[in-house]
């Protein structure tokens, strides 16, 4: 029974891997997102499928990591994570110098340094 924790579930990519997991029932799914109440499709996948989820968490914000982390084991008991999917990111459109130096800070903070905030601390075996 595999444990799976997604991040980034709340459209496109992440929602559609949450999907494709979910369809095993032995899977369970640890779905994460920013912003839970606006992921109405992933909402409805919930309700739809008992071993999916949903947990609160900005991949930019130690606390939020922290208290998503504490949300995922009091879900799981005394299991643990198997998989983690770092799926979380931002994009930006690139072209005439429009990128900034703080854009590119954000950029690299969400799509490297976020497995350094998640994965370390992550829920162990």
């Amino acid at each position: 029974m595999p444990v799976w924790l997604v991040t980034g579930t709340s459209q496109g990519i992440g929602l559609e891997l949450t999907k494709q997991l979910a369809k095993n029932d032995a899977n369970t799914v640890i779905a994460t997102c920013r912003a839970p109440a606006r992921a109405t499709g992933l909402a409805g996948l919930a309700a739809a499928r008992v071993n999916v989820h949903i947990v609160a968490l900005d991949v930019l914000s130690n606390a939020s990591v922290h208290s998503a982390l504490s949300a995922a084991q009091t879900i799981l008991g005394e299991r643990g994570v198997d998989y983690l999917i770092n799926n979380a990111g931002i994009g930006h459109r690139v072209g005439n110098n429009t990128t900034t130096a703080e854009m590119l800070e954000l950029m690299f903070q969400t799509h490297i340094v976020v497995a350094l905030r998640v994965f370390p601390n992550g829920i162990r075996r």
